[in-house]
């Protein structure tokens, strides 16, 4: 997320990115890929929606269909609660474009991200 944080002009030191991970720590799953840990996804749910807080995968497991794999259990959950799923994406995130190819819809933006929503 380095990366694209620093794209957006938001750079965290150590402490920061601490704190990004304790935030909502109880929101949160380790994503496993044959017995390794490569990745984190923090979901809130409310009652009319779950709101994806965080999904980040290291960068060599990109490309492989493992977020569109995690991004499918995270939509088939919302199904059956008969929720929504709503995030916020850094405008210069690539990621943009995976929640888009999963029906997704910007519904906002600002000068650092966009509010997307699966209506479910």
């Amino acid at each position: 997320m380095t990366e694209h944080l620093s794209k957006a002009g938001i750079y965290l030191d150590d402490i920061a990115h601490m704190q990004r991970v304790d935030e909502y720590f109880t929101d949160s799953h380790i994503i496993s890929y044959q017995d390794t840990a490569i990745g984190l996804l923090k979901l809130g749910q409310f009652p009319d929606k779950i709101h994806l807080r965080q999904f980040q995968l290291l960068p060599e497991y990109h490309g492989l269909g493992i977020g569109s794999r995690v991004l499918g259990l995270v939509k088939r959950k919302a199904q059956e609660k008969q929720l929504a799923i709503t995030l916020n994406v850094l405008l210069d995130n690539p990621a943009k474009q995976l929640y888009l190819r999963h029906g997704f819809i910007i519904c906002a933006e600002n000068e650092l991200e966009y509010a997307m929503r699966w209506p479910g």
